[in-house]
């Protein structure tokens, strides 16, 4: 599996717990259609375990489309630019293991809690072990991500 393959599978960059959205069209979703390049000064490579100097990456809609060498990614006109070119980038991270309710007070609010603290720790998929007491509080919040 080569490094754009890697990245496009795990990365996810503003994905939330790791579940996929409803499929739309083009005509129906306007941000389908916005394109982003990511300008990373380094990106972890976890096939080669090393870091990659000056690189793309390139996201339509929900997609990433490419990653590679600033040099070889073309960015279209028009498109938003995120400049890390002084960070390092690394793929999302993936936690095997996290319950998202501990089983007192309000279940839907600590299950989008954790899992939204657990992305800015830069976790997008999430595995979950149950919510203590969380009356299946983590499929309703797959439900919530998914409609919207």
């Amino acid at each position: 599996m080569g490094l754009k393959a890697a990245l496009t599978t795990i990365m996810a960059l503003g994905v939330l717990v790791g579940v996929s959205l409803p499929p739309r069209g083009w005509s129906q979703n306007p941000q389908a259609r916005r394109v982003v390049a990511v300008r990373a000064g380094r990106m972890f490579d976890p096939k080669s375990g090393t870091n990659l100097p000056d690189q793309v990456v390139l996201i339509q809609g929900e997609r990433i489309t490419d990653v590679g060498p600033a040099g070889r990614v073309k960015v279209p006109a028009g498109a938003t630019v995120i400049d890390l070119s002084r960070a390092t980038v690394l793929p999302g991270l993936i936690d095997g293991h996290v319950h998202l309710t501990d089983g007192k007070g309000d279940q839907r609010q600590q299950a989008i809690h954790s899992a939204t603290e657990s992305l800015k720790a830069g976790y997008t998929t999430l595995v979950t072990q149950g919510s203590h007491g969380g009356n299946y509080a983590d499929v309703e919040l797959k439900r919530e991500i998914d409609s919207g």
